[in-house]
């Protein structure tokens, strides 16, 4: 009997859609998923350490903040399903146009967003926290919100790797960004090593850093030479209306 479990697990693991590929394609998604566990645990942690105040001000205006960023992100995310589509397909061509539509949607998404900063005071005197509450929940959110390009832009060219089945190099960059974003955090959130203390600013600022150099490298990769001419990336360079739409009905 568990011959037979052990010869029927073995063919599911080898054949072809079978777990192993599925595992291939899993992980590396996990830890990218896991690695914003442990950024925002350390980066709340920090600001534990800095006061009681600024970890109570950093939760809810972080939580609005990431709440309007999901509603962009799902689309940017979208984008790696048109890359599946057309990676199976072999219209590799086509992926570039994909990619630049949703790093277009992102742009526009995260203007949106940014169109919330001038009102932080107000959002949060709504709330009804504190006085000393508001102030640094505004700050907070008004800083982050200004930001918001980075973390939609960086979910939608994660899409290019994704949508052809590569997510690792998804991992990697994630990991990256997390590293950036803790350096940062201590250096700002603290003030060490001749940097100003900026406390709850600094968090926030380290998360908008982090969010572009995610972005920085992703497009150093994706318009390497062996991407250009295969996957159209720097001929779909341009808007397409068309497939614009396509992704935003899908």
């Amino acid at each position: 009997m568990l011959a037979n479990i052990w010869k029927k697990f073995v063919h599911l693991w080898k054949r072809e859609g079978g777990y192993y590929q599925l595992l291939k394609l899993a992980v590396p998604l996990i830890l990218s998923t896991g690695t914003w566990s442990i950024l925002h645990f350390i980066d709340r942690m920090f600001l534990t350490w800095y006061s009681p105040e600024a970890i109570a001000a950093a939760m809810p205006a972080g939580i609005l903040n990431f709440t309007l960023i999901s509603i962009f992100m799902g689309t940017g995310n979208y984008v790696a399903t048109f890359v599946a589509q057309y990676f199976g397909a072999k219209q590799y061509e086509q992926i570039g146009a994909a990619i630049w539509q949703g790093v277009f949607l992102s742009i526009i998404g995260g203007f949106i967003i940014m169109c919330f900063s001038p009102f932080s005071d107000f959002i949060f005197r709504i709330i009804g926290h504190s006085p000393e509450l508001q102030v640094l929940e505004s700050d907070y959110f008004k800083i982050v919100c200004l930001g918001a390009i980075a973390p939609i832009t960086s979910s939608t060219l994660g899409g290019f790797y994704m949508g052809r089945g590569k997510n690792w190099p998804v991992m990697w960059i994630n990991f990256f960004i997390m590293a950036v974003n803790l350096v940062l955090d201590y250096l700002l959130i603290f003030g060490k090593y001749g940097f100003p203390e900026m406390g709850i600013k600094g968090a926030a600022l380290a998360t908008i850093i982090a969010g572009f150099a995610g972005v920085f490298i992703y497009l150093v990769l994706i318009f390497q030479k062996k991407y250009a001419d295969k996957y159209g990336v720097k001929k779909g360079l341009s808007l397409d209306f068309p497939l614009m739409k396509r992704i935003l009905k899908f």
